[in-house]
């Protein structure tokens, strides 16, 4: 029998009265504590996200955070508390909308209201509705066409497509002003959708910082939670081997369940990738360090530019970024040279080998950039295999020795696209060249070209090509 004591017995005959007699809704408190739940601060966050009018909200991190309690407790507090609303939960399957949720809401007091297995919905008392739905494919959406929400819950958003979430986001709408309205998405790293889930929400601001987020052609008041394991420590209490068990999982699914890590995922191409290891904050790059630039040409596609440094014991810092489109050969040259102005001199630039070659005028891209006025102009190795190789071993680290590259906060473009690389489906030892790759590309010339000298290279300086 559930021990209760006078004073809680008390407080819950009170507000059943309450509500009955029509005297108050419930607040998100009394919901949470008639059903024993309270929130640790970073589940907290989003209730307070939500009533500060915060439109889009991504709590996602770390397997075992609390993020599916957190937003079913959610749901249900918001029907109690304003009359006609009406909440959807969404996951990608059924079956995982009755694991994780169909049990817990069909078990809710009676006197709240009636649990309906078809069509899964929880009808309140006063008059409010929470759903359970799931959208397995893209066609499934035609059963929403017409659907309204005052809010949706997307638990494991990743898993859905992103046209799946941008079509559901669309169905929030609602003519009841005192009610919140809001897309909550509850996921770990990982899944269909997790590129533009972390470009739109992880990349765009920094985490707890509300900032405009743009979803389709719209932008809403948004912010990132990131949940930890460790934020959970009834689940660290109640379960202490579960960690353990998350550790002798694979790298990848241990770096994105154990530390909420984004920038790694099933099909990634560089697996060592560790934002917290290899991008760090600016400082004077002591003018005794080598430098040099690396470009990977384009025009309707970005043109990619990198500035490196070598210290003293190998390392190589990337300092400086250009990412640009629709740009002449010409104007290519002169941003460059116009954000080298406070440099000292390079050793050499290693340009694309493609902009060697003439173009109908006789001239090649690489003449361009010299007759602009840049100097020591280099072809890069191509040999794509080797480069790749290069850069893992640069990017490799372990506890005890950090990587031998490093990548300045500043350089957001490179540090976007690195760990969005994916395995070719036909080359196993290439990236997939459809993707945002040139910057990374960028990266890899300078990288070959870390140990030349420029006094044993051959440079291309004012009209020397051709001859």
């Amino acid at each position: 029998m559930l021990n209760v004591d006078n004073k809680t017995l008390a407080h819950a005959i009170a507000l059943a009265k309450a509500e009955m007699g029509g005297e108050r809704p419930p607040e998100f408190e009394d919901t949470f504590r008639e059903l024993g739940w309270s929130p640790y601060p970073k589940q907290q966050k989003v209730i307070d996200a939500v009533q500060n009018g915060v439109y889009a909200i991504l709590a996602g991190g770390a397997a075992g955070g609390g993020k599916s309690s957190l937003g079913r407790t959610l749901a249900v507090a918001i029907c109690r508390r304003y009359a006609g609303v009406r909440i959807g939960i969404f996951r990608r399957t059924y079956p995982e909308l009755h694991r994780t949720h169909e049990i817990p809401i069909s078990n809710l007091p009676r006197r709240w209201g009636r649990w309906f297995s078809d069509p899964h919905e929880f009808h309140f008392t006063n008059g409010s509705i929470l759903e359970l739905a799931a959208v397995e494919r893209d066609t499934d959406l035609g059963k929403y066409q017409s659907a309204e929400y005052n809010a949706l819950i997307l638990d494991e958003m990743t898993q859905l497509s992103w046209y799946m979430i941008t079509f559901l986001n669309a169905r929030i709408r609602s003519t009841d002003a005192s009610a919140p309205k809001f897309l909550l998405g509850l996921t770990n790293p990982g899944g269909e959708s997790h590129a533009q889930v972390k470009q739109t929400f992880v990349d765009a601001a920094e985490p707890e910082e509300v900032f405009q987020a743009t979803i389709g052609e719209s932008k809403f008041p948004a912010i990132f939670l990131p949940f930890r394991l460790e934020d959970n420590e009834a689940m660290l209490l109640n379960d202490p081997g579960y960690r353990d068990r998350i550790l002798a999982m694979p790298e990848h699914l241990r770096r994105a369940w154990l530390y909420g890590d984004w920038d790694v995922f099933v099909g990634g191409f560089f697996d060592e990738w560790f934002k917290d290891k290899h991008v760090i904050k600016p400082f004077d790059i002591p003018r005794s360090w080598p430098r040099w630039r690396a470009v990977d040409f384009g025009y309707a596609n970005p043109f990619a530019c990198v500035w490196g440094a070598r210290d003293n014991d190998g390392n190589i810092y990337i300092y400086r970024e250009a990412y640009e489109r629709r740009l002449t050969d010409w104007q290519q040259a002169k941003l460059i040279q116009d954000m080298s102005a406070q440099d000292p001199p390079m050793r050499f630039t290693i340009v694309d080998p493609s902009m060697f070659s003439k173009q109908p005028n006789g001239r090649s891209t690489a003449q361009v950039y010299v007759d602009a006025g840049l100097r020591g102009i280099i072809p890069g190795n191509n040999d794509r295999r080797a480069g790749w190789q290069r850069m893992r071993e640069f990017l490799k680290w372990d506890e005890d020795r950090p990587p031998k590259l490093r990548i300045f906060s500043t350089c957001k473009n490179l540090i976007r696209t690195i760990p969005l690389m994916q395995y070719d489906k036909y080359r196993t030892e290439d990236l997939d060249t459809s993707l945002d790759d040139h910057i990374v590309d960028a990266l890899r010339y300078l990288l070959m070209g870390g140990t030349i000298s420029s006094r044993s290279s051959k440079l291309l300086d004012f009209h020397v090509v051709g001859e």
